[in-house]
């Protein structure tokens, strides 16, 4: 590759404004969201939980099974007043626990090997 075509790109991909740059910024507060949720949860519940995105106020977390699903809502509370006070968590009212496998896996794996960009 010509060593211009990957300053064009980093530059494409950098430049303040740009739909790229809105993309990293939204997986960025994902991944963060991800983190402080995995954080929050039991032991046993850390890794069969996937966060989803945050509208109108409630949270989507995505489990394997419907028992979890059910489980998290004696979680809700607590999980709901420790975020409240986060920015990242503004609005937050409650959650929609989802049980998709599909969706889960695909979630799981973009939180565990999130995009970085590339500095330089």
């Amino acid at each position: 590759r010509d060593p211009g075509q990957l300053k064009s790109l980093r530059t494409l991909i950098n430049r303040s404004g740009s739909h790229l740059e809105t993309l990293q910024l939204e997986a960025s507060i994902q991944a963060q969201r991800a983190q402080i949720i995995q954080s929050l949860l039991p032991t046993d519940l850390q890794h069969e939980v996937a966060t989803g995105d945050l509208n109108s106020g409630l949270l989507t977390l995505y489990v394997p099974q419907a028992a979890l699903a059910a489980r998290l809502r004696f979680e809700e509370y607590s999980l709901i007043d420790a975020l409240q006070s986060d920015p990242l968590f503004r609005g937050i009212a409650g959650f929609n626990a989802v049980s998709d496998h599909e969706k889960l896996a695909t979630t799981l794996l973009s939180q565990t090997h999130p995009i970085k960009p590339e500095s330089g």
